[in-house]
């Protein structure tokens, strides 16, 4: 059987007209959502973001992800890599972005973790000038198809 990992629906931010706002220079980010699985590998997991980042110096930073609000110790992906695959100027104020993030998990059934699990997928970003992002994060439910 092959694990297919759904949205259980709740995202962690806040709207920025409803929340914090970035200090001056911080790169802000909002609406991450999970988009789904590859088609080929059930354990590759798509992600979108909307980013704001008044110096638009992303292009030369990093993204982090964190699960369950924790470094996943992967190297961070390269921000001209992302910006790139989701046709964004290297130089861009805000605009979408898209990335995968592969899921690291023991699929035999005896040590698998259980449906109905969840966890927590977030994300940071640092543009070159080492300014740090808010870290918006979703929710997902582990079920097996």
């Amino acid at each position: 059987m092959k694990p297919l990992i759904a949205v259980a629906g709740s995202v962690l931010l806040a709207l920025a007209s409803c929340g914090p706002q970035a200090a001056a220079g911080q790169p802000w980010l909002t609406d991450l959502s999970f988009q789904g699985q590859a088609p080929r590998n059930p354990l590759v997991l798509l992600f979108g973001f909307n980013f704001e980042d008044s110096d638009g110096d992303l292009g030369s930073g990093t993204l982090r992800p964190l699960v369950n609000g924790r470094d996943t110790g992967d190297a961070p992906l390269e921000l001209l890599d992302v910006m790139l695959a989701s046709d964004v100027a290297l130089d861009a104020i805000s605009g979408q972005l898209h990335f995968e993030l592969e899921v690291d998990m023991d699929l035999d059934p005896a040590t698998r973790p259980a449906a109905g699990s969840t966890f927590d997928v977030g994300i940071e970003v640092v543009d070159v000038a080492n300014n740090v992002s808010n870290h918006p994060a979703v929710t997902l439910k582990i079920e097996y198809r």
